[in-house]
């Protein structure tokens, strides 16, 4: 017996923005008939898998939340590894926090072991509440007090 897997993108393959991609639904329901296992990706960390499943529901396509894997899950799979239960600066969506503290990690900006955000560069301006600036961000990455990091350069006026 063959077995049958499939990685599917989410953005550009399933969906076209809000709308399904002409095919998507019968695809996805052929998995089913078939029981292939499957999984849909995306880049995309702002969202939970319950956000995805959503919004793959909103545009006609019953796909449940245990089908999804994200950027932010694969993030919160990488820094566990290397630091079991450790402590995040989270700048970023319900995506990541969730995905993080699924992963045993707390939230802090106080000596954190890693420091990210899910900020895109359409969102490049924003107000960052608890410092009371405007903020510019830009694609970077390296480390901090010896710490490594995955951020978007942060310049606050």
């Amino acid at each position: 017996m063959d077995k049958k897997s499939f990685l599917i993108d989410m953005d550009g393959v399933l969906l076209y923005g809000d709308q399904a991609i002409p095919g998507a639904k019968e695809f996805i329901e052929r998995l089913r008939e078939k029981d292939y296992k499957f999984l849909v990706l995306t880049n995309n960390s702002r969202y939970t898998p319950s956000d995805l499943q959503h919004r793959m529901n909103d545009a006609g396509i019953e796909i449940e939340a245990q089908h999804f894997f994200s950027s932010a899950m694969a993030t919160a799979h990488f820094v566990s590894s290397q630091k079991p239960r450790g402590r995040a600066f989270v700048l970023g969506g319900t995506g990541l926090y969730q995905a993080l503290n699924e992963a045993g990690y707390s939230f802090t900006d106080y000596r954190p072991d890693y420091a990210g955000s899910t900020f895109y560069c359409h969102q490049s301006r924003f107000f960052w509440p608890g410092r009371g600036r405007n903020c510019s961000c830009l694609w970077s990455s390296g480390s901090f007090n010896g710490k490594s990091f995955w951020i978007h350069s942060l310049f606050c006026g």
